[in-house]
């Protein structure tokens, strides 16, 4: 039992220090912007939408990474 709550206490510290990290509000505003526009693109090339969280994740990688100072 000791050990799960340890695990749990990890995630929730671990979840809390990246949450006070300055670069998220940074990365949710580009993420949100590049994700709209990539959802448009995609929906207009005929990508049906079930695969919008697929490519939102891997687009979401690769902006947080451009973003200097970033959570990545």
């Amino acid at each position: 039992m000791s050990d799960l709550v340890n695990k749990v206490k990890d995630k929730v510290l671990n979840h809390e220090s990246q949450k006070a990290q300055p670069g998220n509000s940074v990365e949710n505003g580009a993420d949100q912007e590049v994700n709209a526009d990539v959802n448009q693109f995609a929906d207009d090339v005929g990508v049906p939408q079930q695969g919008d969280g697929i490519i939102d994740e891997a687009v979401d990688i690769k902006t947080n990474e451009d973003i200097p100072f970033g959570n990545n």
